[in-house]
């Protein structure tokens, strides 16, 4: 599953990815990211976007890790929004708000025993078989092409919206 995008997450469908992980019980359950959305955190957020609390967003995007269970989580843009408010905050009282923040979600990763991946387009990748899996880097046109020629088969979110595409490579990699 990626981008549920925290209080913006679609009930209808959340409820549609738990039963299908209920019947099917994978061994692992990779989580895309953009797991929270932060639009107040959003470089050029609106005048109402930044007067949004977090905290709703937050605590979606924690239910849905510990509804969801996730063996791996892949840090999303919009996840790593909070990384960047830390360090660019010249405001202490924010910084220290957001460090909070970003304890309870690793908190909440700590005890559903999800590794996390940062949003690094070299570290944020999670290999599995033979198959790269990644939230995304890229929004082009052809993204899932660009996916096979760069990682060979791999999957990403991050676009909202579904593509797949070989890679013109010799080793038939298909990006999705």
């Amino acid at each position: 599953c990626t981008d549920t995008h925290g209080d913006m997450i679609d009930p209808p469908a959340r409820d549609a990815a738990l039963r299908f992980r209920d019947a099917f019980q994978p061994d692992v359950r990779i989580d895309g990211g953009d797991v929270f959305d932060f639009r107040a955190l959003r470089k050029g957020a609106s005048d109402i976007e930044r007067a949004e609390a977090v905290a709703a967003d937050v605590a979606a995007g924690e239910s849905w890790l510990r509804d969801y269970a996730p063996t791996q989580m892949l840090w999303g843009n919009h996840d790593a929004r909070l990384n960047d408010a830390i360090e660019s905050t010249g405001d202490g009282n924010k910084r220290a708000y957001y460090t909070l923040l970003l304890n309870g979600i690793m908190d909440t990763l700590d005890k559903i025993g999800c590794a996390s991946f940062p949003y690094d387009i070299d570290k944020g990748v999670f290999e599995y078989g033979d198959t790269a899996f990644l939230h995304g880097y890229g929004a082009q046109m052809h993204v899932a092409y660009q996916l096979a020629m760069e990682y060979g088969n791999a999957v990403m979110g991050h676009v909202h919206q579904f593509q797949e595409s070989p890679g013109r490579r010799h080793d038939r990699t298909v990006g999705r």
